[in-house]
């Protein structure tokens, strides 16, 4: 997490890890709809001889264009209508809030993110105290965007490219200043930078703070410049810097953006992967062609129950009320 000021700041193994690639070289197969399925072998699909077979350029291609789809075809909506205007979804999505607000006794909740995990337990946290919530979701139309937690979902591109436009057109409807809770990094790098124009009650920590937690080289130079050891690592911007990394480093390692990026994720089908050899870094490499700068890091061996995190919410005035340790039990 990366809320030091006002909210909760959680150490922790990061979540979307997936198993080391095995022989036969399991990767992601995108889906029609864009989304990724984990352990789909790459598979070179037939043609007719009158077709000239594809390059692999060209097949990246495609499954790029898969996986900036636009949202009707991930699950989603359109963003917008025709004239430029607040799509179908969106306008309905206003007029429920605007029925619902009626009966509001406190300021409302914004969630991000209600097609998520984090997002969905937000709102239902919320809910649980009577507070009023209003979801944002790529994809509303899912089982998660559905929740009765929320009195109206809108609906925002993937990877919160429109979130703060989004957010803007919204935030007049609202009776009284609602407070406004990101749910992703994606929705925090999104909102942070447009902090000074939107009209939300927002605790987040200065911007400058919030790129350095959120870029992982960068972090961890920081523990590292405290004393706080970290394992091995390379930062990977072009293919040579993969191949001269997986010759240095020892394995397993993981492998996985410096940022958390949505086309990564669409294309290997998981936030991070666990590689066993060198070859596999450069197979993840070709496979989804990053033009971002990527993480190598040497695994730490243990069992999901070997985890410890400190959990503690830290007040805008430095000050700690809460705070606890923790042990995982379980990853899922």
């Amino acid at each position: 997490m990366i809320e030091p000021r006002g909210a909760l700041v959680h150490h922790s193994r990061p979540k979307g890890i997936g198993p080391a690639l095995p022989d036969d070289r399991m990767l992601a197969e995108p889906h029609r709809n864009g989304r990724a399925r984990v352990g789909a072998p790459i598979r070179t699909v037939p043609r007719s001889g009158s077709e000239p077979p594809s390059s692999p350029q060209s097949e990246r291609h495609a499954s790029i264009q898969d996986c900036d789809a636009p949202p009707q075809r991930r699950g989603g909506v359109a963003m917008s209508g025709p004239s430029g205007g607040p799509s179908s979804w969106n306008a309905s999505a206003l007029r429920r809030m605007a029925k619902a607000a009626r009966r509001w006794r406190r300021p409302a909740v914004v969630v991000t993110d209600l097609d998520a995990y984090t997002g969905l337990q937000t709102a239902r946290v919320m809910r649980r105290y009577e507070i009023p919530v209003v979801g944002l979701a790529a994809a509303p139309q899912s089982a998660f965007g559905r929740t009765r937690s929320a009195a109206a979902v809108f609906a925002v591109a993937p990877g919160g490219r429109d979130m703060v436009d989004v957010l803007k057109a919204i935030a007049p409807s609202f009776p009284e200043r609602p407070v406004l809770i990101p749910c992703s990094d994606l929705a925090v790098a999104a909102i942070s930078p447009a902090r000074d124009r939107l009209d939300y009650h927002l605790a987040l920590p200065d911007h400058e703070v919030i790129q350095l937690l959120t870029d992982k080289a960068r972090f961890l130079d920081h523990c590292s410049s405290l004393g706080v050891p970290v394992s091995p690592y390379r930062l990977l911007r072009q293919r040579a810097d993969a191949a001269e990394a997986a010759a240095q480093l020892t394995f397993p390692a993981i492998i996985k953006p410096n940022r958390s990026n949505p086309t990564w994720e669409c294309l290997i089908g998981q936030k991070a992967v666990r590689v066993t050899a060198p070859e596999q870094v450069l197979e993840l490499w070709d496979r989804a062609d990053p033009d971002y700068p990527v993480l190598l890091q040497e695994w730490i061996e243990g069992g999901d129950d070997a985890l410890r995190a400190y959990v503690g919410y830290h007040a805008a005035d430095g000050s700690v009320p809460v705070n606890f340790i923790s042990r995982k039990e379980r990853q899922w």
